[in-house]
């Protein structure tokens, strides 16, 4: 099945979200279960399983589709909307699920939509590492298409070339200040 707009799914008993990061899980309650209240739900988080029971009804069971961070896990009560929302951390992160309890309907992850994150939400490390891979994925394809990028300004393109081969062999090293004569 395709995924919703959340990157979850749809089944008899719950709705699902996810990101790279945590999923989330919504169960409605029927009014005609009576009043709702926190005794009435029962939520155990285990790393591999999860066990949901709301009002006696056992409402999820079984093994999830990856590992979690117990306790990193919570579920919240909505009295008022008669909704029970589990948030889950992933142990395993960059990971998109299928489901939520193996042997549930499965989405089809190929037809996921990444949220969208910028620059500017990465770390320094991680920026610069982004911001060097954008770089070589742009030379690559200049390359491909015949172009050799120019190299730092006031470098001709021989000595370009041999700073990348220098960088190439040293990715340990800082280039940006070097000067070329």
């Amino acid at each position: 099945m395709d995924p919703n707009k959340g990157n979850g799914g749809q089944t008899e008993k719950y709705s699902w979200t996810q990101t790279l990061t945590e999923v989330s899980v919504v169960f409605s309650v029927a009014e005609s279960t009576g009043e709702l209240s926190k005794r009435d739900v029962k939520v155990d988080f285990d790393r591999s399983k999860l066990n949901v029971v709301i009002k006696g009804d056992t409402c999820a069971s079984g093994e999830l589709f990856g590992p979690v961070s117990p306790e990193d896990c919570f579920w919240q009560l909505d009295v008022a909307d008669r909704t029970v929302s589990l948030f889950m951390e992933k142990a395993t992160v960059d990971m998109w699920w299928k489901c939520v309890i193996k042997g549930d309907g499965e989405i089809d992850t190929t037809k996921v939509e990444p949220e969208n994150s910028r620059l500017e939400d990465l770390d320094p490390e991680s920026r610069s590492l982004v911001e060097k891979m954008m770089v070589e994925q742009r030379e690559k394809a200049m390359r491909e298409r015949g172009f050799v990028p120019p190299g730092p300004a006031g470098l001709t393109s021989e000595q370009a070339d041999m700073l990348r081969k220098l960088q190439e062999q040293n990715p340990d090293m800082d280039f940006s200040g070097a000067k070329m004569t």
